[in-house]
């Protein structure tokens, strides 16, 4: 057999007895300084599931260059299993079954027959293209590889004497779909941990980067306490039974992921569901978030959730934002006293007054002499104003209180969004402010870091 099909298609038969008749054994493999390199280009080839790099093929002509990528195959499946995370198993299988469609699309017709009869997928040739049994293009598409516009379904392709016609490049695509299914049912394989002691690393390195796949650049691990009014809605209706429409999952679906949630959490989410039927809610999951797809959904944007009908309760930074992902990141942000500053400054004014910081005693108002202490008092909320400032190159979503005691209470401008949308709901009632007396030029400010209803 040619090298590089040997190379292409790691999971045939007579790849395996090539490895076996003229490969190292795995303890050779995984401790010798020999396979350094190898044992490293099995790493960078995990890695490139994970979207963090290119993993650059070398071209196979001769059998040591094919038994070298193999090789590296099989470290790859090693420290797959050694992370024994599904995330990254699933996303490893859909790189590897990607990177044998390409090999395999570009293949001479006697690859193709023997790569489909070693799967199993039967087919024949027509004057049109390839025909595909009726029965098995249903096992194989299974809608996972639909588009928006369900070119995949059954009904929208042509059929002849039970016999589904495809193109060339359809039925690799479907042969991809169960190189896929193959190596994701496969692993993880056992592995001997006392043989990774030299790789013990790249597999830390490993869980690290697959973590961080569920974590989007939102200030840390998921806070559902922190999301939008329209994504609290559709959680809290998922959690009572209702019935939510696929708009609605999708939103909600994509929402969760990127805010870093896991596959097994969202599907939790869903679990108490009419219709939930676990076979069904891991697929659509799988495809939104692009295990299985290839495409990792985008959240829709508050346009599309006000048309979707799923836009509720919107509060004073809904205002403000035109995406659910940017109304968390906004309350993910805290407090955050330098920001404040750079806030209250972009107005024309400059900070003369301390930071916060430990000082004896507490005050009941604002005024000049009590500059660098803390405050502690009744107020009445006026209101809370949203409002976008830019500041250099860089937007904040600052709210903007109005507190009486006594005549106004003087603040600064907030980012800590979690206690302003407290405030905000307790307009025109009285509630305890504690926060840090600071001031700009000569005006003495009220800094909030919390509130006692």
């Amino acid at each position: 057999m040619e090298p590089s099909v040997l190379s292409s298609f790691p999971f045939l038969k007579e790849t395996g007895s090539f490895v076996r008749q003229y490969g190292p054994s795995p303890e050779v493999l995984l401790r010798s300084p020999d396979y350094a390199e190898v044992r490293q280009d099995g790493f960078l080839r995990t890695l490139e599931a994970l979207g963090k790099r290119e993993w650059k093929r070398e071209t196979v002509l001769e059998e040591p260059e094919a038994l070298r990528s193999v090789l590296v195959y099989i470290v790859s499946r090693i420290l797959v299993s050694a992370v024994n995370d599904m995330s990254l198993i699933r996303r490893f299988a859909l790189n590897e079954a990607g990177r044998m469609r390409e090999d395999l699309d570009d293949a001479e017709e006697d690859v193709l027959e023997l790569v489909t009869g070693e799967l199993g997928i039967d087919y024949s040739k027509t004057p049109e293209g390839y025909a595909v049994r009726f029965a098995d293009y249903l096992a194989l598409s299974s809608d996972r590889i639909g588009g928006p516009g369900g070119e995949w379904k059954l009904v929208n392709r042509p059929v002849a004497d039970g016999e589904v016609l495809l193109e060339r490049s359809e039925l690799t695509r479907l042969t991809m779909e169960e190189v896929r299914r193959r190596l994701e049912a496969d692993l993880p394989i056992p592995v001997d941990m006392e043989m990774l002691t030299l790789m013990g690393e790249h597999v830390k390195r490993l869980r690290e980067e697959t973590a961080l796949t569920r974590t989007a650049d939102v200030g840390g691990p998921p806070v559902l306490d922190d999301s939008p009014p329209c994504m609290v809605h559709l959680m809290e209706d998922s959690a009572a039974g209702v019935n939510l429409p696929h708009h609605a999952r999708f939103a909600l679906t994509t929402f969760l992921h990127t805010i870093g949630m896991d596959e097994e959490s969202i599907m939790g989410l869903f679990a108490s569901a009419p219709d939930f039927q676990d076979k069904i809610a891991r697929y659509q999951v799988d495809h939104i978030t692009g295990v299985t797809s290839g495409t990792e959904y985008s959240v829709p944007k508050c346009e599309t959730m006000r048309s979707y009908g799923i836009c509720r309760d919107p509060d004073i930074l809904c205002g403000e934002i035109i995406h659910p992902v940017q109304y968390y990141r906004a309350r993910r942000k805290r407090s955050d006293f330098d920001g404040v500053v750079r806030v209250a400054s972009s107005y024309g004014s400059v900070l003369t007054g301390p930071k916060p910081m430990n000082s004896p005693g507490t005050v009941d108002r604002v005024a000049p002499d009590t500059v660098g202490r803390w405050f502690e008092a009744e107020v009445r909320v006026r209101d809370v104003r949203a409002r976008r400032v830019k500041v250099g190159e860089r937007w904040h979503t600052a709210a903007f209180p109005r507190l009486t005691r006594d005549g106004t209470v003087p603040t600064l401008p907030m980012l800590d969004w979690t206690t302003a949308l407290r405030l905000a709901s307790l307009h025109g009632r009285t509630v305890t402010v504690r926060g840090f007396v600071t001031s700009m030029g000569n005006e003495p400010l009220l800094y909030i870091v919390g509130i006692k209803e």
